[in-house]
């Protein structure tokens, strides 16, 4: 996720990732749309000597993108940037009409306010006064650049330049409230506008004029690519027909108009001088044509040939679930179709790929094969009735022979010509049987479509940090019987099967007396296993542990941490066990299991006269000092309780006395 604060010195606004982003501080980007006018990139410019600010590369789209290395953010070297982009703007002929007024014109804000108006910051936009007195700064048929307020609001500039800047135009003034209009040029995915503009256009395109564009047709089927449709699995709305795809310039214009076509299922026609567009939806009959209008016989086919025919629709389209990959859409079947044929199932392709919809593409190939399915065709010379027809219009034919009665036909053929045999004007028409039925589309006609994503491979940058640490500390005693604490760092492995090794470091906090210390973090294992030690820790003094994940290419997961303040030397030894007495004459003979402590000094043994509910505070000294390793000592047998407590080199005795009482004093 990008998020932006700031410029560059042309004005150009600098993107970087978000905190919460894993490329936080890793990578910078700048969007250059590709105007005419647009500057050389400042940062090229001063970081690159061979880069001048004559380097604009002007009319191209391209990001530039600084990155920072990281092995952990780049595991893999410099990675393929790509981008999900919006397109070219295109020239809408549809115009827009506001008031003009003082309340959506403001002379103070130099604004103008269309609800909801659909614009970005350096859209173009054309203004037409309608016949009206002329918003002040602005003139008529004039192409401004748009600079973006809001959603409902915009202001506009004279240049690119200015437009990166902000510098708006001066609106002086507004007369009256009139009608006036805009005509923008703006991001679309409207496939009639995309046509337009490839025919159009004079760099990549076919250099059409655009007097031999019908702008009547043209906004008409552009108006009927904008209708809301309902869809279902999942339930929602779309427009009818949408264009979303690329093109090589290696390719040639007749497969890229193609292209476009297939998103709305038409084609485009040369007539009378104008290009024009037939979509896939049902236009009403034109004229009614029947015997009296013949100027010659018909021309019947019932069937199409076989290999035209098909009874079920495949095909892929790009899916944006898919990373816009090609991917297969819910084939269509018909057991009907598959009777008439004998039984054999017949795929017809078709492909969208400036599709990106599994439900416009459904939609498409059940029209696709409900077509190829009205088969009779037939051709005839007709009067001059026939003149108004264009390929693609629809007609109701009646013929007693055949049995039509206003039949519909849509014309896919249409020639002007004089008859050879009178020397009258003759309309020469193929037409192909069509019925509104095909076109009609129900939401329990779609399929579920999924993403195709089947397989889920791990992200490499993606790494699991070890899910807990546990700390405990022991002591060491080395050979020459020097002890020391140990800090044992016990790691629970990561929750994935990617993580290769870990890695733990370990800072100090604090002192043995609770005082704050300046440490950094040190290394002190990495490795496949889970347990680790730091050696020789301090008394009383605290650390701070922290490990991370690390897998086969070097990434490193987030880290987790855990502190400890160190017991060590400073526990109290153990408690004596398997205390026990033996009287034997005069003496008692007194024993116990060795304490294993590895800082144990030695034993006390005291004396209490009760021989029952003895307690260390009220008992007396009776030995002061057995030195380890002894684990036994006799005394003189008296009636009450012997006592005992292990001491360690610090002086420090076992929580709790280990009890023995004897009511004998001799045997």
């Amino acid at each position: 996720d990008l998020e932006t604060s700031s410029n560059d010195s042309n004005g150009i606004p600098i993107y970087t990732p978000t905190s919460s982003d894993k490329y936080t501080g890793k990578a910078t980007v700048k969007k250059h749309f590709g105007d005419a006018s647009q500057l050389a990139d400042a940062n090229l410019v001063s970081d690159i000597t061979q880069w001048t600010t004559n380097h604009k590369i002007s009319g191209k789209t391209y990001l530039y993108v600084k990155l920072k290395f990281d092995s952990d953010v780049y595991p893999n070297g410099v990675p393929n940037v790509s981008a999900v982009i919006k397109g070219k703007k295109l020239y809408d002929p549809r115009a827009t009409s506001f008031t003009a007024s003082s309340s959506t014109v403001s002379t103070s804000a130099n604004t103008i306010t269309i609800s909801s108006h659909g614009l970005s910051t350096f859209d173009r936009a054309t203004y037409d006064v309608n016949g009206q007195t002329a918003i002040g700064g602005l003139s008529d048929d004039t192409t401004y650049y748009v600079i973006k307020v809001d959603a409902n609001t915009f202001k506009l500039a004279t240049n690119y330049t200015n437009t990166v800047a902000g510098t708006a135009i001066s609106l002086t003034s507004v007369s009256g409230s009139t009608t006036q209009k805009f005509n923008f040029n703006t991001y679309s995915s409207n496939p009639v506008l995309a046509i337009r503009d490839f025919l159009t256009n004079t760099s990549y395109g076919m250099s059409t004029d655009t007097a031999e564009i019908n702008n009547t047709n043209f906004q008409t089927i552009a108006n009927t690519c904008d209708e809301s449709v309902t869809i279902a699995n999942p339930t929602g709305t779309e427009n009818r027909f949408a264009c979303n795809g690329s093109f090589q310039l290696s390719q040639s214009p007749k497969t890229i108009i193609e292209n476009f076509l297939t998103t709305m299922g038409g084609f485009l026609v040369y007539s009378n001088g104008q290009f024009k567009l037939v979509a896939a939806t049902y236009p009403s009959p034109v004229v009614t044509l029947n015997e009296s209008n013949l100027r010659s016989g018909l021309q019947v086919n019932t069937r199409i040939s076989k290999k035209e025919l098909f009874n079920a629709v495949k095909g892929v389209y790009s899916e944006p679930a898919n990373d816009y990959q090609p991917q297969s859409y819910p084939y269509l079947t018909s057991s009907a179709y598959e009777s008439e044929d004998n039984g054999e199932r017949i795929y017809g392709t078709f492909d969208y790929p400036f599709t990106q919809s599994s439900h416009t593409c459904q939609r498409l190939s059940k029209i696709q094969l409900l077509k190829a399915r009205q088969q009779i065709s037939f051709s005839a010379q007709f009067d001059m009735t026939a003149f108004k027809l264009n390929i693609g219009d629809t007609v109701n034919i009646t013929n007693t022979r055949f049995g039509w009665s206003n039949k519909t036909f849509q014309v896919v053929d249409w020639e002007f010509q004089i008859s050879s045999a009178d020397g009258i004007l003759v309309i020469n028409c193929e037409f192909r049987e069509t019925a509104s039925a095909i076109y009609d589309y129900t939401t329990s006609d779609y399929s579920t479509i999924s993403s195709g994503k089947a397989t889920n491979l791990p992200d490499a940058t993606s790494v699991s940090a070890p899910t807990a640490i546990t700390l405990t500390d022991e002591l060491v005693e080395y050979n020459d019987g020097t002890v020391i604490v140990k800090l044992v760092i016990e790691l629970t492995s990561a929750t994935d099967r990617f993580t290769e090794i870990y890695e733990v470091e370990v800072k100090q906090l604090t002192d043995g007396d609770g005082v704050a210390v300046t440490d950094d973090f040190k290394l002190i294992g990495r490795g496949a296993r889970t347990s680790f030690e730091f050696l020789n820790v301090i008394d009383q003094a605290s650390y701070q542990v922290r490990a991370r994940g690390v897998n086969i290419y070097g990434v490193k997961s987030a880290s987790i941490t855990a502190n400890r303040t160190i017991i060590g030397l400073v526990a109290p030894p153990s408690d004596v066990t398997n205390f026990a007495c033996n009287i034997v004459g005069q003496d008692a003979f007194l024993s116990w299991d060795p304490v294993e402590d590895l800082d144990l000094a030695y034993y006390v043994v005291n004396f209490s006269t009760v021989t029952s509910g003895a307690e260390w505070s009220n008992s007396v000294p009776l030995v002061t000092k057995i030195s380890r390793p002894g684990t036994s000592i006799t005394v003189p047998a008296r009636v009450g309780s012997y006592l005992i407590k292990a001491v360690d080199k610090l002086g420090g005795f076992s929580n709790n006395a280990t009890v023995i009482g004897t009511d004998i004093a001799a045997i």
